[in-house]
């Protein structure tokens, strides 16, 4: 089951705008496993008005979210670069890491969606471009 977007825009950009790249690690010896990239990000909560189906609160991955997790559904194009389920993520402007969790309709491209425990704060977001950097989850 898919979970709505709080906002809805028609925001593309094409892949040439899309900025991937590998943390400088020149100055020391370890190889930073961190990958930066520039994205559009919205809000969503668990709020019933905006998933499929009142009260689900499953992700497209299929795992139970819950408000005080630190959730991001991503679009399906960033699958290729890297951003799958169990990603870790860290936000510009936001403290902690987040985790892809979950998974946006097709529609969308280079966009992220973050969980939001309340609505207020949601929409007090809005709709922003900003830098994210990730690292895929270790094989087992």
């Amino acid at each position: 089951m898919f979970l709505a977007s709080v906002a809805l825009t028609g925001c593309d950009t094409s892949d040439s705008e899309r900025t991937t790249q590998r943390t400088d690690t020149s100055q020391t010896d370890e190889v930073d496993p961190w990958s930066r990239m520039e994205v559009r990000a919205s809000s969503y909560t668990l709020d019933p008005r905006e998933t499929r189906a009142a009260g689900d609160q499953i992700g497209a991955f299929g795992h139970k979210l819950s408000p005080d997790q630190k959730i991001i559904a991503v679009s399906r194009d960033l699958f290729r670069a890297g951003l799958i389920d169990g990603t870790e993520v860290r936000i510009e402007g936001l403290d902690g890491v987040y985790t892809v969790r979950d998974k946006m309709h097709r529609r969308w491209r280079e966009k992220i969606d973050i969980l939001f425990a309340k609505r207020a704060r949601a929409l007090k977001w809005g709709i922003q471009t900003v830098t994210i950097h990730y690292r895929p989850p270790l094989a087992h």
